[in-house]
């Protein structure tokens, strides 16, 4: 996939996410975080992207911070530590 494609997806979900805890369906905990990872992928939207995700995942410091932003969500969302996570580092 395309990175800028990958960063419009994102947004949208994050955006959705908000509509989601505002009917009940979601922890609202969980707004902050959605909202850090829209922030920082919106500094990262208006960069010109020039290759596949998969390429400018390692080279881009962004994506750590995004995942590390995703990884505490899910902590949030599912509570239960033993829920899998993506792997930290990778």
């Amino acid at each position: 996939m395309e990175t800028g494609s990958v960063v419009e997806e994102v947004l949208l979900l994050c955006r959705t996410w908000e509509g989601l805890v505002e009917r009940g369906v979601g922890e609202q905990a969980t707004l902050g975080v959605a909202r850090a990872i829209s922030r920082r992928l919106g500094d990262f939207a208006d960069a010109p992207h020039t290759g596949l995700w998969a390429d400018e995942l390692a080279a881009e410091p962004v994506w750590g911070d995004v995942r590390s932003l995703a990884r505490q969500f899910l902590r949030t969302e599912l509570g239960d530590w033993r829920q899998p996570l993506p792997r930290a580092g990778s």
